[in-house]
C-alpha cells in the first residue's frame, strides 16, 4: 500500500507538470519523486501522467486521482489540526522530581517521551521526595519520581517501579579507599558516612535503601552525619574526610577532592519508581509510566 508521501509527490507533479519543479518544492530529488509516482501508478494499475520528452500531462485517470487525492490530503491536514487542538488544549502532565535527578534522569526521560510522540506537555517541578508525594496526594502533581522503597504514605498513593540504579560510594580523595577499584560495606564501616537528611525526614526512604546492604552485612558505619541540602554534601565530605552513597546516575559530584568508587559484587541497587494517585489514574499517566519503563530498558542496552 502506498504511503501519504507518495500521494503528495503525485499532487506536486500534477500542480507543476514538472518532476524537476515538484522535487524543488518538496525539497527532494527528481529521482525520488519519479520513483514514488511510479510506485503509485503500479498500485493503481494505470498511468497517471502522459509523458513525452518535452512535456508532462495528466492522464484521464490522473485527472480523477487529483480530485480525490487532494481531498484525502486536506482531510489528513484537518485531522492533524484537530488533534493538535486537543493536545495543546489539555494541561501539561505535572511531574515532581528531586533536583539532583533532573539532569541525569528526568530530563533525558522527558526528551525520550517527546521522541515517542507523547501527546501531552510535561511540566517539571523540583521538590524533595516527600514533598513530591504530598503534591501527588493533593492533586497538584500527576506523578512524583523517587526511590521505590516501602514507606508510609497516603493510602491513595501507589508506586510503579520502573528502573534500578547501581549505588556507588563517593569518597574523600585522601582516603586509602579512594584508590581501590571497588569497595564493600565491610571496609567502609570505620569511615565517616555523610547522608542527606533533615528534620522533615524527607530522605528517610532513600537512605534506608542505600544502607540496606550495610544492615544486611551487620556493618553499618558507626559515624553518620546528615546534611540538609545536596549543595552542602561535598563540603561535608571534605570536612568529615568521609564518604556518601548515591545512585550511579547522580553520583557525579564534580570536585577534585572526591572520587567515585563502585561496589564489589554483588553491587547494591536502588529501585526507582513513579508515585501516582491510584484513585485518579488517567490514560496519559499510564502512558508516561510505560514510556519510563521503555526508557529504562533503552539505557540498559
Amino acid at each position: 500500500m502506498f504511503c501519504l508521501e507518495y500521494l503528495r509527490d503525485f499532487l506536486a507533479v500534477a500542480d507543476t507538470l514538472s518532476y524537476t519543479e515538484a522535487a524543488r518544492r518538496l525539497y527532494s530529488s527528481q529521482a525520488t519523486v519519479s520513483r514514488r509516482v511510479a510506485a503509485l501508478e503500479r498500485e493503481l494499475g494505470v498511468p497517471l501522467f502522459n509523458r513525452t520528452t518535452r512535456e508532462v500531462q495528466l492522464s484521464e485517470a490522473g485527472a480523477v486521482a487529483v480530485k480525490y487525492f487532494r481531498q484525502m490530503d486536506d482531510c489528513y491536514k484537518s485531522a492533524l489540526e484537530a488533534i493538535d487542538a486537543i493536545r495543546f488544549a489539555r494541561p501539561p502532565l505535572r511531574l515532581s522530581c528531586p533536583d539532583y535527578w533532573l539532569d541525569s534522569y528526568i530530563e533525558p526521560l522527558v526528551l525520550f517521551a517527546g521522541q515517542q510522540a507523547f501527546d501531552s506537555g510535561i511540566q517539571l517541578e523540583s521538590n524533595s521526595p516527600q514533598r513530591g508525594i504530598e503534591l501527588v496526594g493533593s492533586g497538584e502533581c500527576d506523578l512524583a519520581f523517587g526511590a521505590a522503597v516501602p514507606t508510609n504514605v497516603d493510602r491513595r498513593i501507589a508506586m510503579r517501579p520502573f528502573a534500578h540504579e547501581q549505588v556507588v560510594a563517593i569518597i574523600w580523595k585522601g582516603s586509602e579507599l579512594a584508590c581501590r577499584d571497588a569497595v564493600t560495606p565491610e571496609v567502609l564501616k570505620e569511615v565517616p558516612l555523610v547522608l542527606l537528611g533533615n528534620k522533615e525526614r524527607d530522605y528517610e526512604r532513600m537512605n534506608s535503601a542505600l544502607l540496606a546492604p550495610f544492615v544486611a552485612a551487620g556493618c553499618v558505619p558507626e559515624e553518620i552525619t546528615y546534611v540538609g541540602q545536596v549543595e552542602t554534601l561535598a563540603m561535608a565530605l571534605l570536612e568529615r574526610r568521609g564518604f556518601t552513597l548515591a545512585p550511579q546516575s547522580v553520583g557525579r559530584l564534580h570536585r577534585d577532592y572526591l572520587v567515585v568508587v563502585p561496589f564489589a559484587e554483588p553491587e547494591p541497587q536502588l529501585p526507582l519508581c513513579l508515585y501516582y494517585r491510584a484513585d485518579n489514574l488517567s490514560e496519559r499517566v499510564v502512558k508516561f509510566m510505560e514510556l519510563a519503563e521503555h526508557f529504562a530498558d533503552s539505557r540498559r542496552l
